[in-house]
């Protein structure tokens, strides 16, 4: 005799009306966004983060929205669309402040101040870069604690505070909450920048930092192994190590144009003129930074970065005995950043002595 067994599954709740049920939720979108974007796939991430945002909208989910906004902050800061991450954090902070979640607040707060110091509003940026550390130390997190006090002193540097700047690095540097965070991408990432300042006045070797870009590779962090790469570069042509800097300008170069980081690409391209130029290979150093004076106007970016190379064009262009090139069209357009030596009170481009002014100080 057979036996036949009968189960019967549970009824499934069908789905709401005007809701394909094979389409993908926003929960996905928002990931799929996150994880494009990692990628270096701007204009999918974007998309996808925006269909998320609408669905969650939809919903009335306020915490799926805030967490969507932060998402959008973040690629646009890296993509650097400044305003636009300005515009956008300016609402996901309001959503996080109202939700009552610090920790997001502290998030927003950063990245707003990052953008705000992108495009030289050092002082706004400051403001912002200050509560977020504030927030950051309540709970605890060693990662965005760096980023702030990472651009905190370069506001500093970049204001003169050479005081302030040496003691925000030194600050971050003791931080003992460093080991415990559990973001590895990023906590490679901070220590990386936090020895790149260092670097320039302690002389830490660049070994520290190439263990740092190990990791971030590990991870598949591109854009904290660009990051990297450009602190190793810029120390390396500090040293006039010139054949190790073009290298890894190089290599950051094709990298950071993979994932379509605008900014760092064109730092990066400037930096590889200037490389070029201190080696006496004017035609190339030429091309370099007229492919940066160009990247830098796509961007928009207003930056001394970007006077520098500009200045530095019309100087290869000079010695080439290129005369027309060197009018106005070459000169920098915006004003080098300037400090003050309080001990003597001349005063003195930052970006070409800090280093040399911590040395002296030191002897």
């Amino acid at each position: 005799m057979c036996w036949t067994t009968v189960t019967f599954l549970p009824r499934c709740a069908p789905s709401p009306e005007g809701i394909d049920p094979l389409s993908p939720s926003a929960e996905l979108l928002e990931s799929l966004g996150q994880l494009e974007s990692w990628k270096g796939n701007y204009e999918q991430g974007v998309a996808h983060l925006k269909t998320a945002l609408e669905l969650y909208q939809k919903k009335g989910d306020d915490k799926g929205i805030a967490s969507v906004l932060r998402k959008q902050v973040l690629v646009f800061y890296r993509h650097s669309r400044y305003n636009e991450a300005i515009e956008l954090g300016s609402i996901a902070l309001e959503k996080v402040r109202a939700l009552g979640d610090d920790l997001g607040t502290a998030d927003a707060l950063c990245h707003i101040g990052c953008s705000l110091f992108a495009i030289q509003k050092r002082e706004e940026a400051m403001l912002y870069l200050i509560e977020a550390l504030e927030k950051f130390r309540v709970h605890g997190h060693a990662v965005g604690a760096m980023i702030c006090l990472g651009r905190l002193a370069s506001i500093h540097r970049m204001n003169g505070d050479l005081n302030e700047a040496w003691s925000t690095l030194r600050l971050g540097k003791a931080n003992p909450l460093i080991p415990e965070s559990g973001d590895t991408p990023v906590a490679s990432w901070a220590p990386d920048k936090l020895s790149a300042g260092l670097a320039e006045v302690c002389d830490i070797p660049c070994q520290v930092l190439t263990g740092a870009c190990d990791v971030t590779r590990q991870v598949g962090d591109r854009f904290g192994t660009c990051e990297c790469l450009e602190d190793i570069g810029i120390i390396e042509l500090e040293r006039g190590r010139y054949e190790e800097a073009e290298e890894k300008f190089q290599e950051l170069i094709a990298l950071a144009r993979s994932i379509n980081y605008g900014l760092v690409l064109a730092r990066s391209t400037a930096k590889l003129g200037e490389t070029l130029q201190r080696q006496g290979k004017l035609s190339e150093a030429a091309t370099a930074l007229e492919n940066a004076c160009s990247l830098f106007e796509e961007i928009s970016y207003r930056g001394t970065e970007s006077a520098e190379a500009a200045q530095n064009l019309a100087q290869v262009k000079e010695a080439q005995g290129d005369v027309e090139a060197t009018g106005s069209d070459l000169s920098p357009q915006w004003p080098p950043v300037y400090g003050r030596d309080f001990r003597t009170g001349t005063m003195f481009d930052l970006d070409r002595s800090w280093r040399t002014w911590e040395e002296s100080d030191s002897e």
